[in-house]
């Protein structure tokens, strides 16, 4: 009886974990209680540093380093939507030549780091994105309006070409790194897996809001509401009935993930559907709106 009491205790947490959502009246892209935190991923990764050999010191500083890349990748995109058109081309334009300096070997961007140190690179790049994501952030906080939404979205990605971004390592070292050990160590890594599909779900969303029309952005968020209450209701219905708590916790993480990996698929095709209509001059508006599946 205890256990489950504790099974009801937690099933209240995960819906305020996971809030149903609600929309906001302004016009932001992202469902206003879809929060994603990645900080726990990047702990958990740092964690075994102290004790780690040089090769996995390398391979879990390179994995911070990924994980700092999707937050500042959110914050710049979520930065983008709420700019006027002429904005939006100076921080792309802004966004790459941020990168090239990034990427360029020189003390300026390094500081103390050691080419020739895989580790030391990887840590002054934490370093670099973190001070940019937090630049962007704090730009974000400071809007006072929002521009005017244009009919029909720009001509070309926000994302410049060069910028990849790739969590599947990260993800991959979690899913190996649980097939042993404690059930909270477990359980710990199964949310971050979590965390990391919601961040690529969320850049993905934001790629393909940035792209639609005022008409189509308002469909994809209250679709997206709607899909983000759906998962909320899978999740719970996985663990119900179950006594285990850490084995009730991982049922409803896995549904997350799964749920999550499909919705991205879905949305990444959608997504490079309407930028390749946008960038023919010849595209139609219907043509445009089947891409993005609304109608």
């Amino acid at each position: 009886m205890a256990n489950m009491s504790r099974i009801g205790l937690w099933l209240f947490g995960l819906i305020l974990l996971f809030p149903q959502s609600r929309l906001s009246a302004k016009e932001k892209p992202l469902p206003q209680s879809w929060h994603i935190n990645l900080a726990p991923v990047v702990e958990t990764f740092a964690a075994p540093l102290a004790d780690a050999s040089p090769p996995q010191r390398n391979l879990l500083t390179a994995l911070q380093a990924e994980v700092r890349e999707a937050e500042l990748a959110l914050g710049y995109l979520e930065l983008w939507t709420q700019l006027k058109q002429r904005e939006q081309v100076q921080l792309t334009r802004e966004q790459t030549e941020w990168l090239a300096m990034r990427a360029a070997p020189s003390p300026q961007v390094g500081g103390d780091a050691d080419a020739s140190d895989p580790t030391s690179a990887n840590l002054a790049k934490i370093r670099w994105t973190e001070k940019r994501t937090a630049a962007l952030r704090k730009r974000l906080h400071t809007l006072r309006t929002l521009p005017e939404v244009v009919a029909f979205p720009p001509i070309s990605s926000p994302i410049p070409p060069l910028w990849r971004l790739d969590l599947q390592g990260a993800f991959d070292w979690l899913e190996q790194d649980s097939q042993d050990g404690p059930i909270t160590a477990i359980v710990h890594n199964h949310r971050c897996q979590v965390a990391i599909c919601d961040a690529e779900l969320a850049i993905v969303y934001l790629e393909l809001w940035i792209h639609a029309g005022k008409k189509e952005r308002q469909g994809l968020r209250m679709e997206q509401t709607a899909w983000l209450d759906t998962r909320v209701r899978k999740m719970r219905a996985a663990a119900a009935g179950r006594a285990d708590e850490p084995l009730a916790m991982l049922k409803t993480y896995r549904v997350s993930v799964l749920m999550s990996q499909e919705r991205i698929v879905e949305l990444r095709r959608r997504a490079a559907s309407a930028i390749s209509l946008v960038a023919n001059p010849g595209c139609s508006q219907e043509g445009y709106r089947k891409s993005l599946a609304l109608d």
